[in-house]
């Protein structure tokens, strides 16, 4: 694969939190693990058990963000005083509540494609590519502010 095409590592993707951004920086090695696999002709059960991975790593990336979050909630170090707290509390279970679309999202990636032909494997890979960077810009992007106020 070119590896022009990988996933690099930006500080687009960083939310300010060294075990997300260690989460972040997983997701992206998986992603171009499958994707170097596809290119590579790797045996299809080589590259499922890799496409398993990427999804166990994201479950567990999510519930760790989720665990953050609402330890910070739980915990009162949300840097809003009195009435915005709850407006934070109800922005963390519109994230987590995210997640388990972004996480659906990612399923539905996997399982609309067999890429079997090199297009095929390159329009999955460009899916899985565009699901992180929709994961960590688009909705984690928020974070970075939260934790660097903390």
């Amino acid at each position: 694969m070119n590896a022009a095409l990988n996933l690099t590592w930006s500080e687009a993707f960083s939310v300010g939190h060294d075990g997300l951004d260690d989460d972040h920086r997983r997701l992206i090695k998986a992603i171009n693990d499958i994707c170097e696999a596809y290119h590579a002709r790797r045996p299809p059960s080589f590259v499922h058990s890799l496409l398993k991975a990427l999804e166990r790593e994201t479950e567990k990336h999510l519930k760790h963000e989720n665990a953050v979050m609402l330890a910070m909630c739980a915990d009162g170090e949300w840097p809003v005083p009195g009435e915005a707290k709850a407006m934070a509390e109800k922005a963390v279970q519109d994230h987590i509540a995210e997640h388990e679309r972004n996480f659906a999202r990612l399923q539905a990636i996997m399982r609309a494609e067999s890429p079997t032909a090199v297009c095929a494997a390159s329009h999955l890979c460009m899916e899985l590519r565009q699901w992180f960077v929709d994961h960590a810009v688009k909705y984690d992007s928020h974070l970075k502010a939260i934790f660097q106020a903390v």
